[in-house]
């Protein structure tokens, strides 16, 4: 289905700067293009563990309801990586965890009978037990956008702190549709990107990329568009 996406006009981004409403589809693929950093044996310096994200957002892994073991026959458990914002744990394979020097997450998956396990998130989520209606998120908007689909893969650079997605939508302001917007697109830092995260919602959906990947709608107070 994302391949059949098609512009809705072809107005171009209205607005350079302002608020930026994520639909959940959205926010979900950009979570899994930065999951990786839950996993990685190292941490760019740009990661800061303490305030990772704003502190509206918590981030769990727990794949208890898609099977009790992992593919290393280690038990399933919810592990919590982001809470308030500051980063808590990483994800961990029986490999990864005994070079850690510590136990395994329950995060060994099995791609193929042909490759051995490697650590990779199982079913990762956002939280939302203390989120709002997406209406109120619309309404907080002033001005900027509200990405309803990807035009194309979300682009992220991990060791350089950079993120690039392209996303048709609409033009809000005040809190009211301003009309379609056939494609623009939001650049910039992930470390501040992750960090104006304002308001989270109760609609978390769940999206195969290719494991189960969660989000609710989100609302960045902040993003820069061309």
């Amino acid at each position: 289905s994302d391949r059949a996406t098609f512009p809705l006009s072809e107005r171009a981004a209205p607005v350079a700067h302002g608020e930026w409403l994520l639909d959940p589809s959205v926010a979900a693929a950009l979570l899994a293009a930065v999951a990786p950093l839950f996993a990685a044996k190292s941490l760019p310096p740009w990661v800061q563990r303490g305030q990772l994200f704003s502190e509206k957002v918590g981030i769990v892994d727990d794949a208890a309801a898609d099977g009790a073991f992992d593919g290393e026959a280690t038990p399933t458990r919810r592990v919590v990586l982001v809470d308030a914002g500051a980063l808590r744990a990483r994800l961990h394979d029986l490999r990864s965890a005994r070079d850690a020097g510590v136990a395994s997450t329950g995060h060994g998956v099995r791609t193929s009978y042909r490759t051995p396990p490697s650590v990779s998130p199982r079913r990762l989520f956002i939280e939302t037990g203390r989120g709002v209606s997406a209406r109120d998120l619309l309404a907080a908007v002033r001005r900027g956008l509200f990405a309803s689909a990807l035009t194309a893969p979300v682009r992220v650079d991990l060791e350089r702190d950079r993120f690039e997605v392209e996303f048709t939508g609409i033009a809000v302001v005040a809190g009211r549709a301003q009309g379609p917007v056939a494609g623009a697109r939001a650049r910039g830092r992930l470390s501040q990107l992750f960090r104006r995260i304002s308001g989270v919602s109760t609609d978390r959906q769940f999206f195969v990329r290719p494991y189960p990947v969660g989000s609710p709608t989100l609302l960045v107070e902040r993003a820069d568009f061309d």
